[in-house]
């Protein structure tokens, strides 16, 4: 399979491309095609090892930051990295396009370069979140859709069912709505417009779910719009942080004088790397009509081979046909 990479436009973008080469050796039925500054992107792998009649490289002269009017962007910058993979995507030059650039212009290049299927309105980002149960939920949308109506809360519902059926074989996956309580009367007006609606999707629709159940399991497919979405993810990634360094702290200082505390520093590092990966392994536009996976936009090497391996899982499972 070949698996473009907009290789700029990213916080940091020679770590960015640099990960290529650990992708590259992890997934040996893929060809990366590495799009963007071409004397750079050599420069950035120069030190890599890996399988070089697998990786191809496109020459684009321009970028699409952070700073830039989405649409403008997607306009103006047409020799940009992001377009000329949108464009060798569409035309069916490669299987998915991975992106850690701007989520705006990723949002409006793929809906305007892709297209959407018919009977989807806005496509949703969704990321997988690890439950304790050793499952993983997808949750949708966590940021392309700040304000969404009901109807689009049944859409990220269907095609999340979708999602998570190809990627690990759900047969039924269970729906639930993100809300402050979990009673079907608890949520705000767009919440409460959506719930009777799921009910009658003929999807498998548990009711509302609360963030603090949101790791407990109890459901395969986690909906919201993608302001609250958003808040969450960012919100879990940043306590986990947090607490890791909390909990380590609070045990360096009880711990008796002269104990060994590697063990301690070892299962932090497990615990904070267990999150990251999980976060760290892109969010997936759903609803274009090609494979779009968005990474971090502080990504670097340990998040790129992440982010084309979940690409490569998806392309295997099939989602796109499904």
């Amino acid at each position: 399979m070949r698996i473009l990479v907009d290789c700029f436009g990213c916080d940091f973008p020679e770590k960015w491309i640099r990960g290529i080469g650990e992708a590259i050796r992890q997934n040996t039925d893929v060809t990366v095609v590495a799009v963007g500054d071409e004397q750079k992107i050599r420069s950035a792998l120069e030190s890599e090892e890996f399988d070089r009649s697998r990786l191809e490289i496109v020459n684009a002269t321009e970028i699409i930051t952070n700073n830039d009017a989405p649409v403008d962007a997607i306009r103006h910058k047409r020799d940009s990295s992001l377009m000329r993979a949108l464009r060798i995507l569409r035309e069916g030059g490669a299987d998915a396009l991975v992106s850690a650039g701007s989520t705006g212009a990723v949002l409006v290049g793929g809906i305007l370069m892709l297209g959407t299927f018919d009977d989807i309105e806005r496509p949703g980002l969704t990321t997988l979140i690890p439950c304790e149960n050793g499952k993983r939920s997808c949750l949708v949308d966590c940021g392309a859709n700040v304000d969404a109506k009901p109807e689009n809360l049944v859409e990220f519902a269907h095609y999340g069912a979708k999602y998570i059926k190809s990627l690990y074989g759900v047969e039924n996956p269970s729906v639930g709505l993100l809300s402050v309580g979990a009673e079907d009367e608890k949520g705000n007006a767009q919440t409460k417009a959506a719930f009777p609606m799921l009910r009658e999707s003929g999807l498998n629709f548990i009711g509302n779910i609360e963030g603090k159940d949101v790791f407990s399991g109890k459901c395969d497919v986690i909906v919201t719009d993608g302001f609250a979405g958003n808040v969450l993810v960012k919100g879990i990634e940043g306590t986990c942080s947090y607490a890791a360094h909390l909990i380590a702290s609070m045990m360096m200082k009880r711990a008796p004088e002269g104990t060994d505390l590697s063990f301690l520093k070892a299962a932090m590092g497990d615990f904070v790397k267990f999150i990251s990966a999980a976060s760290m392994c892109g969010a997936v536009l759903l609803g274009l009509k090609k494979l779009v996976v968005k990474a971090h936009g502080n990504s670097d090497e340990t998040a790129t081979p992440l982010v084309i391996s979940h690409a490569a899982d998806i392309i295997r499972g099939g989602y796109m046909d499904k």
